[in-house]
Order: structure tokens, then sequence, then C-alpha cells
């Protein structure tokens, strides 16, 4: 038989030797310690109550009560009026039911034209229009996480057929901001763009943002803008230069380290980038091309009378045949003309050179131990070769062996192995105590039936009994498991002949592990 299979033969034999009162006080207190339980976890249970809507204004808080009581729902009013407590499990679908019928914040928005007014003004339009932009405004600056509540003022001035007598619009906002948060300018700044894009005609130097102590959050925020663009802009520079840097440190290292072995080299570089954007343009002109040519010829051929005589009428009478006395000929011309058309070579070059160029970089290699001149050299060209160093460029390379200093690792690695111990020892004190507390709970049940049942159990009996079952129990354990039980029974001992020794080794246990 095992422990569990005596255990319950010695508690069936007691139960046995019970007359009819024990049983029935035994049988009565496990009745009320049962009932006692059912009562109190299904009537004594209270109805718990959590916040619906926390930190409301007056007004919000009135109205969510009233459609509380419309919808007949158990509410409670904590916190000077601003929060509404509600039962645990409708606090999730009252969110949902009144999502849609109570405006965001008591704030109105443009939900106000979802119903016709009939004989309703033009001006009546505008001016619910103005309020309905303000409430809109309003609800999303609250949704910032540093804002509680916002108030937004426009002014929207009246159009004006002459461009010399318009008016600019204007606006204002009143921030509450919430406990220790903290408006800086980026975020002053687009409040100010926000509402600059958001209302018609609004330019961004007529915002002006306030809080409720009367500090002008606007001061100067349109005036720095360039300024800050620059920082940002250095600010993002340096993000790229630095990322370089250790991307190539990174890359080169774990390189080394699979020949080297882990720990055994330790890489840094350094990179100049060049951030200038610049654009070239390039026109070339190249050899003349004939494009068209031209050519045109032209001859003609024709006859010379020639007269000799003397000057008068007499020797002009060429028309009378009798009267001809002269000489006669041929003649003959020719022309030509060449047009030639060229055109000439050009070559246009448009060039755009991406910003983030290496101007110079330079890799510092340490290596912990001695090298050679040869190792020293191959490592040297690897790196060179694995980095992209141009030496024209006036890139350099220094491989350095020097014995790297292991006792702070040496000590941090001691400090890891002494708090793994501490923790085990931790584990086995705490599982030994449990240990001790089950036995402790089998000691007092042992008593409390030892008492009880003093006037019909024989306790010689009993204890021999279980006293024999120990001992079958302990001779069958192995070495190492008596061994252990015995350490138990010294513990137990000491704890029952020194507990105020072992309270105070206890709650120093306990000190040390809350640390």
């Amino acid at each position: 038989m095992n422990f569990l299979q005596q255990l319950q033969e010695q508690i069936k034999n007691i139960w046995q030797n019970f007359n009819k009162t024990q049983r029935v006080v035994v049988i009565g207190t496990t009745l009320i310690v049962l009932g006692l339980l059912i009562f109190s976890t299904f009537f004594l249970g209270k109805t718990k109550y959590e916040p619906l809507y926390p930190n409301l204004s007056l007004n919000d808080s009135a109205m969510i009560s009233a459609k509380l009581k419309d919808m007949k729902i158990e509410y409670k009013i904590g916190q000077d009026g601003t929060t509404i407590l509600v039962p645990t499990n409708l606090k999730h679908q009252l969110r949902l039911d009144l999502a849609n019928q109570l405006p965001q914040g008591g704030v109105i928005g443009f939900e106000s034209f979802n119903q016709t007014r009939f004989g309703e003004t033009d001006t009546d339009k505008r001016v619910r229009y103005l309020a309905a932009l303000q409430g809109e405004l309003t609800r999303t600056i609250q949704q910032m996480a540093e804002v509680e509540t916002a108030k937004v003022h426009i002014v929207l001035p009246e159009p004006s057929l002459f461009v010399s007598d318009s008016k600019p619009a204007t606006a204002s906002v009143l921030l509450k901001l919430k406990p220790y948060a903290n408006m800086d300018v980026s975020k002053v700044r687009s409040i100010v763009f926000f509402l600059a894009h958001s209302v018609e005609g609004l330019l961004p130097e007529n915002v002006t943002v306030i809080d409720i102590y009367g500090n002008l959050l606007s001061e100067g925020v349109m005036d720095n803008s360039n300024e800050f663009s620059t920082a940002s802009l250095t600010v993002n520079q340096m993000t790229i230069k630095k990322q370089f840097e250790d991307d190539l440190s990174k890359s080169l290292q774990t390189m080394l380290e699979k020949v080297m072995g882990p720990g055994k080299a330790v890489v840094r570089a350094s990179a100049e980038l060049n951030f200038d954007l610049v654009e070239t343009s390039k026109e070339e002109f190249g050899d003349k091309v004939l494009r068209s040519e031209q050519i045109r010829e032209e001859s003609s051929k024709g006859s010379t009378n020639t007269s000799s005589g003397i000057p008068g009428t007499e020797s002009n009478l060429t028309d009378v045949p009798s009267y001809q006395n002269g000489e006669s000929g041929e003649t003959s011309s020719e022309s030509s003309e060449i047009i030639r058309n060229y055109e000439i070579n050009k070559f246009i070059e448009n060039r755009k050179k991406t910003p983030g160029e290496i101007k110079r970089l330079s890799v510092a290699v340490i290596i912990d131990g001695e090298l050679t001149t040869q190792e020293q050299s191959n490592i040297e060209k690897i790196i060179a070769k694995a980095a992209g160093i141009n030496e024209t460029r006036g890139d350099s390379v220094s491989i350095t062996s020097l014995p790297f200093n292991t006792e702070s690792y040496s000590q941090i690695q001691e400090q890891i192995e002494k708090e793994a111990a501490r923790e085990n020892m931790m584990e086995l004190i705490k599982y030994g105590v449990l240990g001790l507390g089950v036995l402790a709970a089998f000691a007092l049940v042992f008593l409390f039936l030892r008492r009880g049942f003093s006037r019909t159990v024989q306790p010689q009996a009993v204890s021999q009994q279980i006293s024999t079952n120990i001992d079958e129990m302990y001779n069958k354990l192995t070495p190492e498991e008596q061994e252990k039980m015995e350490v138990q029974k010294r513990i137990d001992k000491i704890a029952r002949t020194q507990p105020e020794n072992v309270a105070k080794v206890v709650k120093t246990w306990l000190a040390e592990d809350s640390r």
C-alpha cells in the first residue's frame, strides 16, 4: 500500500470510531463553512462601479446624467461632479449607446446642419456655420495628448466688393493643458498651421494661441520657422552620418570576428558626407553637318550688230538694206549659284547630384594581441576593399594590435554567475519553506484529530502505526531522498525550537529578494 492508501485507510478507521455527536459536529462544521463561502460569493458581492466619462465639465456631466436617468440606469457621481460612475458590466455598452446621442465634449459641430430650419436668413446660417466650424476645430485640438480642453474663436470679416476694403480672417485658441503636460514650439506651430489650413483666408501669422494662465504660446513661432527647419535638417544629416558609420563599423567588425574570434576586434569608422544639392547643365557644340544644298545654273546665247560710218542720220539708217554698212556676231553667257545650309551639332546635359556623397572616409581597427607585419598588411587590404577606401579621395585605414583589458568583463561574468547561484539557492529555500509549510499543515491536522478523538482512539496505537508507516516509507527512499528528508527534519526542528531566529532569516531573504 502506498502512502495515500494508508492515509485513506487511517481516516476511514478514525471516522468509524466516531460517535454520533462527533459525526454531527464534523458534518455541521463542514456545511457551515461551505454555506459561508457560497453566501460571500453570491450574496455579499457588491455591484462594482467604474468611471463612464472622467474629468467632465459640469455641463457635460449634467447632460450625461440626464440621459442616464431617461435610460433608467443606476449611476453615481464622484469628484465634485466631474466623474460619472456606472456598473462595470454596463460601462462599454453605455459608451456605445451614448456615442451618437451626445455631442463630443459638449461641443456642437457640423451635426447641427442635419436639421433644416425654416425661415432662417443668410446671416443666421453664417453664424451657425461659424459656430459649427469652431466646434469641429475645438474637437480636433482636444484630441492632442497634452490638451485637456480647448476653445477656438474665429473672426470672419464680411466680404467686400473692393480689395482695398477687405480685412483678413483671424483666430485665437485657448488651451487648458493636462497636469504636468508641456506644449513645445513644434506642437504650437502645428496648431497654428492646422487652423490656417482649415479656415478660408486665414494666415498663420493671424493665429494666436494662449493657455488658461495667460501665457502667449504662439509668440515668435512663425519668426523662427526657418531656423527650426535648418536645425531639423542638421539633425537629420547627423542621424544619416551616424547610421552610415555604425552600419559600416558593424559590417567590418563582424567580418574580422569571423577570423580573429568574438570580441577580438574593434572597428570604428568616421565618414565625412557631402549634403550639398548640386544641379549642373552642360551644353556642347560639335562639328557642322550639312542639312540641305541648293544648286542653280543659268546659260544664255545671243547676236550683236556693229555699225561703222560717219556719225549722223545717214550712218544710223540700218533699217534700209541699201544703207547697211556694218558687222554682225554671236554672244553667250553662263551663271551658277550654290546654296548650302549647315546644322550645328548641339549636346545638352542636365545632371542633378544627390546629397550624401562620401567626401572622406577613415577606418580604425584595433586587434587584440600581437600581429605580424604580413597579417597586418593582409587585414589592411581586406578592410580597404570591404570599406571601399579611395586613396585619391583622401581615405585612410589604420590597423593597430593591442592587448584588450578583460578585467571588467571577467568581473561582470563572475557577478552574473554569483547572481545565478544566489537565485538557485533562493529557489531551493522557497521550496524548502513550502515543504515545511505543508508538513506543518499535516501536523496541525493530525494534532486536531488526535485531540478531538482522544476518547475513542488509542493514541499509542495510532502513533505506533504512523511511525511504522513512516519507517517503512523511509526505508523505501533512495539515499538522496533520505538525506533531503533529514535536512527537512533539521529545519523543522530549528523552526520549532528557535522560531525567532528562523523569522529573522526569512525576513533577510525576503529583503534581499525584493532588491
